[in-house]
């Protein structure tokens, strides 16, 4: 299972910096064909986002706690943002409102105009543990708390545990709740 968790999030880095370059770029504009630097923040190539800064934030903590502990991974969250910790080039270049909200205000936005992908965006690490549903809630919640951001990441997360245990796709998704 280790190597898994490892290509998951090698998979996860290798597509975050192949869109860094067009992030916020509207789409049919431009062709991702190859690892590119530079463009929208104007960093060189390879270069992941706060996504994955916060992907490995939260492997981090699982690893060091050996279990879920949000409280443990907010506290890596605040190391990104605040010493570039889990960046690239030591420098943070990228974070949404509502993450950067919640890192200042040590509360998640349970609000439904608050509701982006970043929580989704960092929650795979969860799908390798033996969590909860309430405690993906609660790691969704750190910076995205309304309901719809934590029920993505519940399906996502479940989507994933039943892959990972060799279930079909298509079965899951017929059988999604």
């Amino acid at each position: 299972m280790k190597h898994r968790l490892k290509d998951a999030i090698y998979g996860l880095a290798v597509a975050d910096a192949l869109g860094v370059p067009y992030e916020f770029k509207q789409r049919g504009t431009y062709q991702c064909t190859d690892m590119i630097g530079y463009g929208t923040w104007n960093q060189p190539k390879g270069t992941w986002s706060d996504d994955t800064s916060m992907t490995i934030a939260t492997c981090k903590s699982i690893k060091d706690k050996q279990q879920v502990d949000p409280e443990d991974i907010m506290e890596n969250f605040k190391l990104w943002y605040r010493k570039a910790e889990f960046t690239p080039h030591h420098e943070v270049f990228d974070i949404g409102a509502t993450t950067q909200y919640a890192l200042f205000t040590g509360k998640g936005v349970n609000d439904l105009n608050a509701n982006g992908n970043g929580s989704l965006m960092r929650i795979l690490p969860l799908a390798f543990t033996a969590c909860t549903e309430e405690e993906i809630r609660e790691v969704s919640s750190l910076t995205h708390a309304h309901e719809w951001s934590t029920n993505a990441c519940v399906i996502y997360v479940t989507i994933a545990k039943k892959l990972l245990n060799g279930e079909n796709i298509d079965e899951i998704l017929r059988n999604i709740n």
